[in-house]
């Protein structure tokens, strides 16, 4: 143990311990050196350090340089606890100005390195499969010549149901429509193999026009979509003018049988759409 004559005489030392330690909403009132505390460093300070054990506070002419008598106890300097500790009312707020610099990583020089977080960024839309081969005009010199199809959905007490549809231009009737309780690609599949059964199209002279859903831009669709010798055509992505005709068809069909009453089963509401087509 160092004497008493390695500190400097206007030194001054005081020896915390658990039970100076303040507790409850007291706790946040700064109390001057006049109560027997140190000047500069308050009781709310030293609260802040969980001390499980004496230590050592020196302040004064002494500073940094002077070494305390509890060798193996945590020690701390109240100009560094002024230097850290930031005004605040409660010692919850106290506590979290000072644990960032405890917890910051320093680099071999003991300077605190700066933590940069990695932000995501939302990836934009996908380039579509195929060019707006309709450009907003909607009309047809021949049957089978113009095709248009999409995606609706309508919930009941089971569940949700997906109607997919696909309507020849020229006559403004459906000639394919597909229902579900999922919304996988086999959905798009199956009502482009009804309207190929149903009207054969010539190979290479009927383009069906569709949106950027992710079942219109499958792997199974476009394969399907060529082998059937159609022309693919896609709009722009949150454009519902760039296929207005199948969104006036589906707001048609919610207004005339969808909006009337409360369906209970998907068997009930497939039902009514097949019969309403």
């Amino acid at each position: 143990m160092r004497s008493s004559s390695a500190l400097r005489p206007s030194s001054r030392v005081r020896t915390c311990s658990q039970n100076d330690l303040p507790a409850g909403p007291r706790a946040c009132r700064r109390r001057s050196a006049r109560r027997g505390g140190l000047p500069g460093v308050t009781r709310l300070d030293l609260g802040l350090l969980r001390v499980a054990r004496p230590a050592t506070v020196i302040t004064g002419a002494g500073g940094p340089g002077a070494h305390g008598t509890d060798p193996g106890g945590p020690r701390l300097f109240a100009r560094d606890v002024r230097s850290t500790a930031r005004p605040c009312r409660t010692a919850a707020r106290a506590r979290s100005a000072l644990q960032p610099q405890a917890r910051r990583p320093a680099d071999a020089g003991g300077e605190p390195v700066r933590i940069y977080r990695r932000r995501w960024k939302r990836a934009g839309p996908l380039a579509a499969v195929y060019d707006d081969l309709v450009q907003r005009r909607f009309v047809a010199e021949a049957p089978d010549r113009l095709w248009l199809t999409d995606i609706t959905e309508h919930p009941t007490r089971e569940g949700k149901v997906y109607l997919a549809a696909v309507l020849d231009v020229y006559g403004r009737r459906i000639v394919g429509w597909s229902i579900a309780d999922h919304l996988r690609s086999e959905l798009v599949v199956d009502v482009l193999e009804m309207a190929r059964w149903r009207r054969r199209p010539a190979p290479g002279q009927t383009v069906l026009h569709s949106d950027r859903g992710a079942q219109y831009t499958s792997w199974a669709f476009g394969h399907r979509l060529r082998d059937a010798g159609l022309l693919g055509s896609m709009g722009r992505v949150g454009s519902a003018y760039d296929n207005a005709m199948m969104e006036s068809f589906f707001g048609t069909l919610q207004r005339e049988l969808l909006d009337r009453r409360q369906w209970a089963t998907r068997k009930e509401l497939a039902s009514a759409i097949f019969e309403w087509i």
